[in-house]
């Protein structure tokens, strides 16, 4: 409301008393400077808006008509409207209050959303989800205190298991020279191994001392957690005491678990040295009613005992039953065949190969059955020689460069016996290239 002398609109209220209908006869307004200091002196420079008292004779027809119209809405309650025609207030209807854009006009009561149902909704199932938590972390800690565990990964039956054993290398003389480095090991050990068996979903079926059992359903991964194994061992960073009890014995060791290093380049050796044996076959399987876990008995255990109790620390050994049911080859490890031999409990010999992985082949090993092919000719050529050599000293050839073969008797029966047990580790078309390769160069004609 903008009056032509200068009045600025209106802020003030516009009755006195709390329940007055008495309207003011001076109205409170903003005003120009001009007009305020018409009416008011001294000039107070710190002002930035000029208020003062205005005769409501002195305001115009359209300001007092907006002033009685705000002041008559103010007077309405808010389920009220002001009506300009009577100058009343009138109530609104039911459902109805006074518009806040519209002041001389009613609108419906918007309804409340309500929430509750959604909040009891909410409240409900965060109960809910708590009491599952809980049962859950019960039930986990009455696992981890009953000694009970999973049972998820285990082969139930009705199929072939591949069986792998673990053990490591000297553990006594580690213990013995060793023990401070040996109990930080031994966590390093269980952890890796453990870490292995549930990335390629095996089943932990029992430990002892410092050896594990391990059951696995499917003999592609078995291998592959075997070699796994392996490299990760390899790749650890031990206590040093440990490859110095390995290399120069157990006298002048220094027990230090704090002296850690991990591989060294060039060396393939590092740490502790763990057997594996890994075999697969047909297995029973129970159900221990103690510990609530299976166990596998069978000769498909007996044969991947005793092919880990054959191999060398930091080795891995498995049968040929083992490789016809895996891939021929793999980037993560190399196989190489070590033997066709006997195994003490196992009836038939067994063809055994090596599983290498990727990175440790410059790795030697101390095992009877680690030969390569010039030291398998070398022991067949001596061996075989010491035949013809029996055998040409009962000849009755006489000067004819030819062997002649006479009756085995009791001076040459040890020597056969010794072959025999030498070409034991020999398939088949091996032990015939050898003998053929013997027989041209010691011109021997054949029966």
């Amino acid at each position: 409301c903008q009056h032509q002398a200068g009045i600025a609109p209106f802020f003030s209220p516009l009755y006195r008393g709390e329940n007055s209908d008495v309207l003011l006869a001076n109205v409170v307004v903003q005003v120009t400077m001009e007009r305020y200091l018409a009416a008011n002196s001294p000039y107070d420079p710190t002002l930035t808006n000029y208020y003062t008292e205005v005769p409501l004779a002195e305001m115009t027809s359209g300001a007092r008509s907006a002033l009685e119209f705000t002041t008559g809405v103010a007077s309405c309650t808010d389920n009220q409207f002001y009506d300009e025609g009577i100058a009343s207030c009138v109530a609104c209807a039911d459902g109805y209050q006074r518009s806040l854009v519209n002041t001389s006009m009613c609108t419906s009561i918007p309804k409340a959303t309500n929430y509750q149902p959604l909040i009891i909704g909410l409240a409900v199932g965060g109960g809910v989800l708590v009491v599952v938590a809980a049962l859950v972390g019960a039930y986990c800690e009455y696992q981890r205190r009953s000694g009970s565990r999973s049972n998820r990964n285990a082969p139930k039956g009705g199929r072939d298991v591949a069986l792998v054993f673990t053990d490591i290398k000297g553990s006594t003389r580690l213990w013995g020279a060793a023990p401070a480095s040996m109990g930080i090991a031994l966590d390093a050990h269980h952890s890796l191994i453990r870490g292995a068996i549930g990335e390629y979903r095996g089943y932990e079926v029992k430990t002892v001392g410092d050896s594990f059992m391990v059951a696995v359903d499917d003999a592609q991964r078995a291998v592959d957690m075997a070699a796994a194994i392996q490299l990760r061992l390899y790749q650890h960073k031990w206590p040093t005491a440990l490859d110095c009890v390995y290399v120069d014995g157990e006298e002048h060791v220094i027990d230090d678990p704090d002296d850690t290093q991990g591989p060294e380049a060039g060396n393939p050796w590092s740490g502790l040295r763990v057997r594996i044996g890994v075999h697969y076959g047909p297995v029973e399987v129970i159900l221990d009613a103690v510990t609530k876990g299976y166990d596998y008995y069978g000769s498909t255990v007996n044969v991947a005992a005793r092919v880990e109790g054959v191999t060398d620390g930091g080795q891995g050994g498995v049968t040929s039953t083992v490789m016809d049911a895996i891939k021929p080859t793999c980037p993560q490890y190399t196989s190489k065949l070590l033997a066709n031999t006997s195994l003490r409990g196992v009836r038939d010999d067994v063809e055994l190969y090596e599983i290498r992985p990727t990175g440790l082949e410059g790795r030697r090993f101390d095992n009877p059955l680690v030969f390569d092919e010039a030291a398998k000719a070398a022991a067949m050529h001596g061996a075989a020689k010491g035949v013809l050599d029996a055998n040409a000293s009962m000849s009755t050839a006489g000067t004819d460069s030819r062997v002649s073969f006479v009756p085995l008797t009791s001076a040459t029966r040890p020597v056969r016996n010794a072959v025999r047990e030498a070409f034991k580790a020999l398939r088949g078309k091996d032990r015939i290239h050898i003998l053929e390769s013997l027989r041209r160069a010691w011109r021997i004609e054949l029966p």
